[in-house]
């Protein structure tokens, strides 16, 4: 709290604080939340956005084939990547055979674009994969039995068909990855797109849909889709009875992992929905004449609103509907406030502000962490604060231009103080 007062900042007008899942800044009781909720009670918390969604789909990986179809496109990544050779033959034989990429991304735990990316470019390179590792097997004893054991895993029916549901699943939450790590993303639009995705999963919950999967996993199989065996107690995996292939998978994979994804965005998504419940009635596009929504707003607004402007939010909010009435309605945040008269209507204007102030994400302050691995290496490992944080703000805001000239730059390295005495020779 210091250190944003020493940037001028007026404490009493914060209105929101945003942090990942870490105990340190958003545990409950001793947690950075909790200390400043203490002593500012209008800050309101916000677990951010692009974590919480990274949460969704770590914890609907844990279905067993989904699972174990992540595990198998990591260990193949890694196969390849840890060798130049083999990496290399990757990309000749993705030149030959013309396919459209040359080689895979690996699949981290913290990039969250790149993990949807990851499994698309993987799926796109699977008959490459396929053919580099039948000719590794070739090699010496030990890199032809790790290559071996890779390929009858790729080969197996339950892999191709998680891996083509993945993919499938994964067109859908990319998007969504990419507009939480923007700036100017608001929470109400964030639950909207959350809500578009859920509802879109939930239309893809069909047996056409399934067939369609089904086919392009056969097409990528060099033999036919089978089911594995079904046995009385079963713990690894599902025995939901079937008759055929194609019915084992759509309700052993493809249901369970669309049911688990739509449960956990409804779970972890809950807090952000509610933080902004009744606030969100005031956009244009979704304001009412209920006395519900009034009585809503005016819980919201004792929050960050004094009593004058409460008595007097219920009758600007009827004013506000009305002005909207016979008017093309704006559907962001922004645009509502550029279209909101601030003397006219006062109290809207300054929810409409918090509305937009209130954290979606903490996406920025994380490519600083990813920043650092590739500035202070290990042959780096004394350079100093200043250089370190000038080094990572140029890496961070490469689309900046530097506006010095050269003249200058040399001037200002000249004014610091010399690290040596130089001893002059007579």
């Amino acid at each position: 709290m210091q250190r944003l007062k020493s940037f001028g900042l007026d404490l009493k007008n914060l209105v929101g604080q945003g942090y990942d899942g870490a105990a340190v800044m958003s545990g409950r009781l001793k947690g950075v939340r909790t200390i400043i909720t203490n002593k500012y009670p209008r800050a309101q918390f916000v677990h951010c956005a692009a974590h919480t969604l990274n949460l969704v789909l770590a914890h609907s990986c844990q279905i067993p084939a989904i699972r174990n179809c992540i595990g198998t496109i990591i260990s193949i990544i890694n196969f390849f990547r840890q060798s130049a050779l083999r990496d290399g033959l990757l990309k000749k034989t993705a030149d030959e055979i013309g396919a459209p990429h040359s080689t895979l991304i690996s699949l981290y735990e913290t990039r969250w674009t790149e993990k949807h990316t990851a499994v698309e470019r993987f799926s796109d390179m699977f008959p490459v994969v396929l053919v580099t590792l039948q000719a590794l097997q070739e090699s010496e004893r030990e890199v032809a039995t790790q290559a071996y054991q890779l390929q009858v895993a790729m080969e197996n029916s339950q892999f191709i068909v998680s891996m083509i549901v993945l993919k499938k699943i994964f067109s859908y939450t990319s998007n969504l990855n990419r507009v939480l790590q923007k700036l100017n993303i608001d929470l109400a639009n964030t639950c909207n797109y959350v809500t578009t995705i859920k509802t879109t999963l939930q239309n893809l919950r069909n047996e056409q849909e399934f067939s369609n999967l089904f086919e392009e996993a056969r097409k990528l199989s060099s033999t036919d889709i089978s089911a594995p065996r079904v046995s009385g107690r079963q713990i690894n995996r599902s025995n939901i009875p079937d008759q055929t292939a194609e019915v084992y998978y759509r309700r052993n994979v493809f249901y369970p992992f669309i049911e688990h994804v739509t449960t956990e965005l409804d779970a972890r998504f809950k807090s952000h929905e509610e933080a902004i419940s009744g606030i969100q009635l005031l956009l244009p596009n979704q304001t009412q004449n209920a006395e519900a929504a009034k009585k809503c707003i005016v819980g919201i607004g004792a929050t960050f609103l004094s009593e004058v402007e409460i008595k007097g939010l219920v009758s600007e909010y009827e004013l506000w509907h009305n002005h909207w009435s016979n008017q093309e309605k704006p559907f962001t945040v922004l645009e509502a406030m550029d279209g909101c008269d601030e003397l006219f209507f006062p109290t809207v204007k300054k929810l409409l502000q918090i509305l937009a102030t209130l954290p979606v994400s903490t996406a920025t302050p994380e490519r600083n962490f990813s920043t650092l691995k590739r500035l202070k290496t290990y042959l780096r490992n004394r350079m100093g604060d200043e250089r370190l944080t000038g080094l990572a703000l140029m890496s961070v805001h490469r689309n900046i231009a530097i506006k010095l000239n050269a003249s200058e730059i040399i001037n200002k390295l000249a004014e610091r103080r010399k690290r040596m005495n130089l001893i002059l020779l007579q």
